[in-house]
């Protein structure tokens, strides 16, 4: 009887981990981002077309190692096989960023993909030597960029972050510490960059 509910347990938490991936995470906070700034679906729609695009090579460099087995699996189980894809991640938020900014996107669009490149380069030199939990991270990076726009929306996020994380344990792709490390990096660099960048919170 334990052991089918360790079972069901860890069904449920692989499915959370596809659902609440970080790509999925951060698609829909700029989608909300978007629409809370621009009150556009349209324009919203765009925003997150331009983030898909810049995730897209290094999500696709992602499926191709995973497809012919040079990645374990599309979680990045080891922290060996972050060390391409990590970096094509955040030059694809680099240029998305770019293009937000030619695109005169809204200030707090602009902002939050500076924090992203700032924390994506951080978390490339982290991963060398820790394998924190990018699902926890992402989420609460989300989380805290609602701060100035709307609080509301960081208390919803950062839950789904709290679900994220505490999925990853079960199925034994990270342990405690990683996802402690991934909440209090992504939610406390968020809030300290928001501060150094606009003075606002």
């Amino acid at each position: 009887m334990e052991q089918a509910r360790l079972s069901r347990v860890q069904r449920l938490s692989m499915q959370l981990s596809y659902w609440l991936h970080p790509a999925v995470v951060l698609l829909a906070s700029m989608w909300l981002a978007s629409y809370l700034q621009r009150r556009s679906v349209g324009l919203a729609l765009l925003d997150t077309l331009v983030i898909m695009g810049g995730l897209a090579p290094g999500l696709g460099y992602l499926a191709w190692q995973v497809r012919r087995g040079a990645v374990s699996h599309p979680h990045l189980l080891f922290k060996e096989e972050r060390r391409i894809v990590l970096p094509l991640l955040v030059l694809g938020i680099a240029g998305a960023w770019l293009i937000y900014w030619l695109i005169d996107a809204p200030t707090a669009i602009i902002v939050g993909m500076q924090i992203g490149v700032i924390e994506g380069v951080l978390v490339v030199a982290i991963t060398r030597y820790w394998k924190i939990s990018l699902h926890a991270m992402t989420a609460m990076t989300c989380a805290a960029l609602f701060i100035p726009v709307a609080p509301i929306w960081t208390l919803v996020i950062a839950l789904v972050g709290i679900v994220t994380g505490l999925a990853r344990i079960p199925i034994r792709h990270h342990t405690v510490g990683q996802v402690l490390g991934g909440w209090l990096y992504g939610f406390g660099m968020t809030v300290a960059l928001i501060w150094l960048l606009t003075g606002a919170l």
